[in-house]
């Protein structure tokens, strides 16, 4: 029993590396709902990146950081099933379809959207297409000002509109969840916008011709100064917690990037306790740092409860618990969420084999396989 938990344990917790390397219109909407064929009962998608139609080097983090921001709100609909924003980067300017595309990451509807800021006024055009037929539901233009409150009216308008249109349920508690609220200092906003496309980074989302440990840097440093401009604001603390957190997985500084990420996990929720990126988060420390299975666990519920879904997380800890079927159900919805994720797939295998499952485990693995090209 001990070799098999500690054969597990070392195969759960590989940690994929950070990469190195490599204005018109007002407010409208087109209705295609009639060409759509019908929605199924949980309604699948993924949001490409967006196009930047901007200037490349300066909109780059505007446009990266509303993109990411829209999928934080998608998640929070738990009546819609997303894909996370480490599925969807090789699809940049992608030559496959539409249909292709979302065979790949195995859902039904796609949202594309493009970006372009034109001196203090952003606007944004967004699709949402039916993948089978490429009937598009609806395309959305928005324009606002370039203000704080404005990109955050874009973000929630953009995730209750493809709500909207794909029949799903909004409840009034996940619609006062998407009013996010954040301080009307822009350059803060501004900074927190960039220590999200430098976080992508280290999470694997796209490449970069820095070290890892120097991108985790860059991040954390754009982070601290949106911290230091608006101390009394939780999600660049949470941020800069999440990249502390990725470099001591990955072997850079473990104690000290460990201790720093509870710290500002903590001081987030401090400030925030609705807050469920932070408590998810903090469930993955308690739980790889202090051990502490039942702080973890705790954590994880009340992240469930704010629409926070940390499925691979919670699958590790239930798996060291050797609560297998429990297992097994968080590491379905990680899965899901990252089709393309060959360590989470390969560690499902794993979980279904520990749980007795082996004709399915046998089945898994073999798909891993696939995906390793072979190997």
């Amino acid at each position: 029993g001990l070799l098999l938990l500690s054969g597990l344990l070392g195969r759960l917790f590989v940690v994929e590396p950070i990469p190195t390397g490599g204005i018109d219109g007002s407010d409208a909407v087109v209705d295609a709902s009639t060409s759509a064929s019908a929605v199924p009962v949980v309604p699948s998608i993924a949001v490409l990146p967006f196009e930047n139609r901007g200037d490349p080097s300066r909109d780059a983090n505007l446009v990266a950081g509303l993109h990411d921001e829209v999928l934080s709100q998608l998640v929070k609909i738990r009546s819609l099933e997303s894909r996370s924003r480490t599925s969807v980067p090789g699809y940049r300017e992608s030559s496959l379809t539409t249909r292709e595309i979302a065979g790949e990451l195995g859902v039904t509807y796609i949202v594309e959207g493009a970006v372009q800021r034109v001196e203090d006024v952003v606007q944004v055009n967004v699709a949402l297409i039916e993948a089978e037929t490429d009937a598009r539901i609806w395309d959305r233009t928005l324009r606002r000002d370039l203000t704080v409150a404005g990109l955050l009216e874009i973000q929630k308008e953009i995730a209750l509109q493809v709500a909207a249109g794909l029949g799903a349920e909004v409840t009034p508690a996940v619609r006062q969840r998407l009013n996010v609220e954040a301080p009307e200092n822009y350059e803060a906003y501004e900074r927190y916008l960039e220590g999200l496309t430098f976080l992508g980074y280290v999470e694997g989302v796209g490449a970069t011709p820095e070290p890892g440990e120097v991108v985790g840097q860059r991040a954390i440093d754009a982070f601290e100064e949106a911290i230091a401009l608006e101390p009394e604001w939780a999600p660049p603390r949470f941020g800069a917690g999440r990249v502390h957190h990725f470099l001591a997985s990955s072997g850079f500084e473990p104690v000290r990037n460990y201790e720093r990420s509870k710290e500002l996990l903590e001081s987030a929720i401090a400030i925030d306790s609705l807050y469920g990126p932070a408590w998810g988060s903090l469930g993955f420390v308690l739980f790889r740092w202090d051990r502490d299975f039942a702080g973890s666990l705790d954590a994880y519920d009340r992240a469930m409860a704010l629409g926070v879904d940390s499925g691979w997380g919670r699958g590790l800890l239930y798996a060291t618990l050797g609560r297998w079927d429990d297992a097994v159900r968080s590491y379905r919805g990680a899965v899901d969420e990252n089709p393309l994720s060959r360590t989470i797939q390969d560690q499902f295998g794993f979980i279904l084999f520990c749980s007795g499952r082996y004709e399915e485990a046998a089945e898994q693995m073999e798909m891993v396989s696939e995906m390793l090209g072979g190997a």
